[in-house]
């Protein structure tokens, strides 16, 4: 029996959906690994003043075990400062981070002295591959693999920060030192002035080889083997390289109104306790742009609504941006990491007692998410840059075309109080337009033309309705004056109104190009009037002299435009 031509296709198709299937499987053979902590070390830099190294000191308890901690895997060392001697700048340092550096591969190795093994860096990469990481797609390693993979890619990941205090002082003594007149002495508290050099160990692929064939010793190895693997380790060295350097200053300080109120004031013990979070607070902020090891990374526990074993206790914050990743590990070894979407936290928890608790985040932007995908913070100003263009329906009464150029500040909101405020943006717009068939309806005047410089205040909310978050529906509110000039005579009138005012309405369409970037089409709804001054409106007829204020309004039903905006996010 002779097959039909459509059997005959029928069957390619097959065959195509077959090879594409038989491919795809072949490629999803690539395994999704989950982010890795760094190991970080806080050392202290002593000096000759006393209260600095106090204040040092509890610098570093505070990076070790405030939230600020959750971003990397904290190694203890037994010597928690650098001998006073050892200077101020990275080069003397530098000469001090071998003996650090050692410490902090015993403890990752958990040498006892006799022996190395694999526990202690097991346990960092359980704390980097949470229940859920370890779970990722079915594809995925298995869990003692995993964890080998994720312990190699965690030694590399090795840093030193050393503190050097370089002023701590009373603002009684900050404001004696800059000669500050006593009538300016609002405040009362500490200020402080801190150095920050971040150095990393170069333990690079070499020298782990070397201290796997020379240096680890076995538990069950014999006395001669011990000794000579002893040996080789004690002289087994590691150096560093600077990756970041900062001098951040912070002031810690209370209004004189506020010194013996209940609610408000704050002693100087209480005071003193909140500068430490303050300047690490800076260094993690700063140093997460420049390096994204140290930028706030976790998982996504479920999707849709998209949750995360993160909140409070992590310091972040209402709106703060997070980027979604596929992290891929290819059949030829290479890593690659595959941008897949933008989240922002929509509602915070305070999990500081109970880190099984998740906040919850909204996609705004990318392709559809899966539980445990890697989400990791991106730190930005929340400032925008609004580039938009508009012009009129053709039936209206008057003819617009505007170019304007603005700032907007959102979403607005930071603290779980502003919940409310989530996706809100206010913005300052300015810009330059072209008008004509202006008319005055309390004047007998004929239609003109000119040109204004607009100032606009606008208020705006996003509305997301879809899983993905790639559209959304944006409405706002603008409230503006534009200074105006005609170009063409209004032979009735003397003097023409040097300001117009407008109210606007825009409901439009979103969309998320990329993670910084958005395109908005809005309709616009205006309602412009003139405002013309008694002094400056004398019509040529003396029976039609009027001193009153004029107000021209225009049709507000037929004024309805089309707006186009660009916004940039940094």
């Amino acid at each position: 029996m002779k097959r039909k031509p459509f059997f005959k296709l029928l069957l390619k198709i097959e065959l195509l959906v077959s090879v594409l299937f038989f491919c795809t499987s072949q490629y999803s053979i690539s395994q999704i690994l989950p982010y890795i902590r760094p190991n970080v070390s806080f050392t202290i830099v002593n000096s000759e003043v006393k209260s600095q190294n106090e204040f040092g000191a509890f610098l570093v308890h505070k990076a070790t075990n405030s939230y600020y901690a959750n971003r990397y895997n904290n190694i203890p060392i037994k010597s928690t400062s650098i001998e006073k001697n050892a200077g101020s700048n990275y080069s003397d340092l530098s000469k001090q981070h071998p003996l650090v550096s050692k410490e902090m591969f015993s403890y990752i190795f958990n040498f006892n002295n006799n022996s190395f093994n694999y526990d202690k860096v097991f346990e960092l990469a359980k704390h980097s591959a949470t229940d859920n990481q370890l779970k990722i797609g079915t594809e995925a390693m298995d869990s003692t693999r995993l964890l080998h993979s994720i312990s190699e890619e965690m030694i590399g990941k090795t840093f030193i920060v050393s503190i050097v205090v370089r002023r701590f002082e009373t603002m009684e003594q900050y404001y004696n030192r800059m000669n500050t007149p006593t009538n300016s002495r609002v405040n009362y508290g500490y200020y402080a002035e801190v150095e920050f050099f971040v150095s990393r160990i170069l333990i690079t692929p070499e020298k782990l080889d070397e201290f796997y064939s020379s240096c680890w010793i076995e538990e069950n190895s014999n006395k001669e083997e011990k000794a000579i693997r002893l040996k080789n380790y004690n002289q087994f060295t590691l150096s560093t390289e600077l990756v970041y350097s900062e001098k951040i200053t912070g002031f810690s300080v209370q209004r004189k109104l506020y010194r013996n109120h209940p609610k408000y004031g704050r002693t100087l013990e209480e005071l003193v306790e909140v500068l430490p979070d303050n300047l690490i607070g800076k260094l993690v902020a700063k140093l997460s742009l420049v390096n994204d090891e140290f930028a706030l990374t976790s998982t996504l526990s479920s999707t849709y609504p998209c949750l995360s074993k993160i909140g409070e206790k992590e310091g972040i914050y209402i709106a703060e941006r997070f980027f979604a990743y596929e992290k891929i590990i290819k059949p030829n070894g290479t890593i690659r990491l595959k941008r897949k979407g933008v989240l922002r936290a929509q509602k915070l928890i305070d999990n500081k007692n109970n880190p099984s608790l998740t906040s919850q985040f909204q996609q705004q932007g990318g392709s559809k998410l899966y539980p445990g995908i890697i989400i990791k913070e991106m730190q930005h100003s929340h400032f925008n840059t609004i580039i938009s263009y508009s012009h009129e329906y053709y039936d209206s009464q008057i003819n617009f075309q505007k170019f304007m150029i603005g700032i907007s500040i959102g979403p607005v909101g930071r603290t779980k109080k502003s919940q409310k405020l989530k996706n809100r943006f206010i913005g300052l717009n300015y810009g330059f337009n072209t008008f004509r068939n202006v008319k005055y309806l309390k004047a007998d005047s004929t239609a003109s033309k000119g040109f204004g410089m607009p100032v606009q205040l606008d208020i705006g909310r996003e509305f997301y309705f879809t899983r993905k978050g790639n559209i959304f529906l944006y409405s706002s509110a603008a409230f503006g004056v534009t200074f105006i000039a005609f170009t063409s005579d209004l032979p009735n009138v003397e003097k023409r109104s040097p300001l117009m005012g407008s109210a606007s309405l825009r409901l439009g369409i979103g969309l998320h190009v990329s993670p910084k970037i958005s395109l908005l089409i809005l309709p616009l709804m205006d309602y412009n009037f003139v405002a013309i001054e008694r002094s400056q409106f004398q019509l040529t007829n003396p029976e039609l002299i009027d001193e009153s204020w004029r107000v021209g309004s225009f049709d507000f039903k037929r004024n309805l435009y089309n707006n186009i905006s660009l916004r940039i996010s940094f």
